[in-house]
């Protein structure tokens, strides 16, 4: 009988021994995501570094201090999560810890768990970093460049700071300096006219603005010199008168042409009749504002007649292009003269053909 209750004494305890264990092991077991999890927050210690686009990990990932101004490399080894967050701030002394990069929110990283090892991130484009530092008042400091810091998002947070040998971006350039640019409208000999369109043009023929003078009665410019008049004023009177705002360069010179498009009514564009060929103004403007502005017709037989030869305003063969000394663009007006006769061209002029009239072969 003693036996019997000895063996079920010992029976009874090894039960309740066994339930004990099973109940402590039902309150530690850890689901295998638990576990991750924990992993992800509390021991993700891999490593993040820098380096510019181009270079190797380097042994034992290696974090450069000092990178130049070429792209970045983000590297990462051994995370435990496959993706996260990242910003990049401007830090002293160059910066004022305000977010450089990206310009707004966060930059995003990727990282392969299944394969590990060192791996590209992310890549930083260098000009839109400096650029956004510049702006957020970021200075070169010294001549390491600028300073930034790392803000590397993960569970723990990894931070890192570096610097960029980048110049500054320099500022925009300020607008040239700029003057007026005058020209004035006459007739083949003394009168100035109204409602001519006039284009200038660039060095390389490009059209960079176009001006128009009023139409108005013709008035008699009261210099003294033959025809085609040599100099005349748009300080007394404005008909025939207009305005361009030339670029002055910052060093050399600048040539820019004027054309006419337009005529004033009842006029041809250039001296010499109908059969006229072409009417040019050149100007040449210097980098300390001086210009100097010629025109050049081509006569109907191809006599290039370049004016002036003898500005009154000043002496030169040549108009500064002001209100007291326009430079000059000459019309001749539609007329019944014949210039030799065979009812062409060349045989609508007004006034006295000159001798430069005849467009023919003939030179009748």
């Amino acid at each position: 009988m003693r036996g019997v209750a000895v063996g079920q004494f010992f029976s009874k305890r090894l039960a309740c021994v066994v339930v004990t264990l099973t109940a402590a092991l039902s309150v530690v077991a850890i689901p295998a995501g638990a576990q991750a999890s924990t992993d992800a927050k509390g021991g993700n210690k891999g490593d993040v570094w820098v380096d510019n686009v181009g270079q190797p990990p380097g042994p034992g990932h290696e974090m450069d201090p000092h990178l130049a101004c070429a792209d970045i490399n983000l590297w990462g080894n051994n995370l435990a999560t496959s993706s996260g967050t990242y910003t990049i701030d401007g830090w002293p002394p160059s910066g004022s810890m305000e977010q450089d990069y990206p310009a707004s929110g966060p930059g995003n990283w990727k990282y392969d768990t299944s394969a590990g090892g060192d791996q590209i991130m992310d890549v930083i484009n260098v000009g839109k970093l400096i650029a956004n530092a510049v702006a957020n008042g970021d200075a070169v400091h010294n001549k390491q460049g600028f300073h930034f810091k790392l803000q590397f998002v993960q569970l723990p947070q990894k931070h890192k700071t570096f610097w960029v040998n980048c110049p500054a971006t320099p500022p925009p350039p300020p607008p040239p300096k700029q003057t007026p640019f005058v020209l004035q409208n006459l007739d083949s000999c003394r009168q100035a006219i109204g409602g001519g369109t006039f284009e200038l043009k660039d060095s390389g023929g490009n059209v960079i603005q176009t001006q128009s003078a009023p139409a108005a009665a013709p008035v008699t410019v009261s210099h003294a010199s033959g025809c085609p008049i040599q100099g005349s004023s748009c300080v007394a009177f404005s008909t025939g008168c207009v305005t361009f705002t030339l670029d002055i360069p910052a060093s050399g010179t600048s040539t820019f042409t004027i054309v006419q498009t337009v005529a004033a009514s009842g006029y041809l564009t250039c001296n010499g009749g109908s059969a006229c060929q072409s009417e040019t103004m050149t100007i040449t403007l210097d980098s300390s504002g001086g210009i100097k502005a010629t025109t050049a017709q081509v006569l109907p037989d191809g006599t290039v007649q370049t004016d002036p030869t003898n500005d009154p305003n000043t002496g030169a063969a040549f108009w500064v292009g002001t209100p007291a000394d326009p430079a000059l663009f000459y019309d001749e007006k539609l007329g019944n003269a014949s210039c030799d006769g065979d009812n062409d061209l060349d045989d609508h002029n007004s006034g006295s053909p000159s001798s430069h009239c005849d467009n023919d072969a003939d030179k009748i």
